[in-house]
């Protein structure tokens, strides 16, 4: 393990270790859960050593590692075996192991309180995939991804198709597109009919009988100069198809819905009234009120009262509506106050008053509400009362 591996372990605790690699038989190879049997060649440099396929660094899915693919995170395997997180799922779903697991949530939960206790921008709380990144950097050399890529580029030009068990589409079955249903031409050239509509679409071919219809050059140009509405009249399109364009081109609406407040108008608020201010700048009342009461600014004519120490102490002894009655002032602005002064809110006392053996014999001899109606209690206390101790509800029949 190298320095900047162990200074990272403690990120990625193994919740079901330990871990150890098999020993190897003397025939030199190991069952491979991916591959069947493999070859060993020797064990990689990872934080925890496993034997790897021989002349390549791949590591050997067999032993222990099973039981790690199928309990720990995703990020923890890749982290210990040396691995990317890409091998880890390829792995996964071999063994048909589930995607979220009792490591997953531990190395989840780890990760919080990491961030929490040393803050999100620090450096010790950096993301474990970036992490594995860093750590587990690609093997290929520059040299072997720029003769990969001049190959695959050769199979495109040559074939148009990486896959090679994939067939060539050859120009002949390209001119059935758009002439006949994808359904129809999947038939007659022996592909899927999802293959042909992907290569139409590919094509920018449109289906015949659908009602979509393509965007052209010319069309996209205009988008966004003008009104969505207009623009749709113009092109014969709905104007929510004109609006996802737009969105979709990245271009803003051509009317600002919302205006900045200049300088001078401003200065008007708490000096004219708010209908006078919204004649003047064109605004409407609410947006005047609501810049004016987030600037602190009161209106012309405003009758509001200060409040007193006095009535202070009377908002602290009196109930609300009295409070309200003698100070002529309005429950709202009572109750407001309350909460301004850091009062408890007034709720109405239960009434928690001991059950009597009388009051215990008559549940279940009369309807609820009558019972309630008759001892002083509400109709809901009664009922829970009575099936807490598993007394039946008052049918009649006994009355008889």
């Amino acid at each position: 393990m190298s320095r900047r591996q162990a200074e990272w372990a403690w990120r990625f605790k193994l919740v079901h270790g330990p871990y150890h690699a098999p020993l190897i038989p003397k025939s030199g190879y190991l069952r491979c859960e991916r591959r069947g049997p493999v070859r060993v060649g020797h064990y990689s440099e990872a934080p925890i050593p496993w034997p790897c396929k021989w002349k390549t660094d791949s590591p050997i899915l067999c032993g222990d590692l099973v039981r790690a693919v199928r309990h720990e995170a995703l990020a923890s395997v890749a982290f210990h075996w040396g691995v990317s997180k890409t091998t880890v799922y390829t792995w996964r779903s071999t063994l048909g192991a589930c995607r979220w697991n009792a490591g997953s949530t531990a190395l989840l939960l780890a990760s919080r309180a990491v961030r929490k206790r040393m803050g999100r921008d620090s450096p010790q709380a950096k993301g474990v995939y970036e992490i594995v990144r860093d750590e587990n950097p690609r093997r290929q050399s520059p040299s072997f991804r720029r003769m990969m890529s001049k190959l695959a580029q050769q199979r495109l030009e040559n074939d148009g198709t990486l896959n090679p068990n994939q067939k060539k589409w050859t120009r002949r079955e390209e001119q059935l597109l758009g002439r006949f249903r994808d359904a129809e031409i999947a038939r007659r050239i022996g592909r899927s009919t999802r293959a042909v509509r992907m290569r139409r679409l590919s094509r920018g071919i449109p289906c015949p009988g659908a009602s979509y219809r393509f965007w052209k050059p010319e069309e996209e140009t205009i988008v966004g100069t003008k009104a969505d509405r207009e623009i749709a009249q113009v092109l014969g399109r709905s104007v929510r198809s004109v609006i996802h364009r737009r969105l979709k081109l990245r271009r803003p609406p051509p009317t600002k819905l919302h205006r900045r407040w200049a300088a001078h108008e401003i200065t008007l608020l708490g000096k004219l009234s708010d209908a006078q201010i919204a004649g003047r700048t064109g605004r409407t009342l609410s947006s005047i009120k609501g810049k004016r009461v987030k600037l602190g600014i009161r209106t012309i004519g405003a009758r509001e009262r200060a409040w007193k120490s006095w009535e202070d102490k009377l908002v602290c002894r009196l109930k609300p509506k009295e409070a309200a009655a003698r100070l002529n002032r309005s429950n709202f602005a009572i109750l407001h106050r309350r909460r301004f002064l850091g009062l408890r809110p007034l709720f109405r006392v239960l009434n928690n008053r001991p059950w009597t053996q009388e009051e215990l014999r008559l549940l279940g001899t009369m309807p609820d509400e009558a019972l309630a109606t008759k001892i002083g209690r509400t109709r809901v206390g009664v009922r829970q009362k009575r099936r807490l101790l598993r007394i039946p509800l008052y049918s009649g029949i006994a009355a008889k």
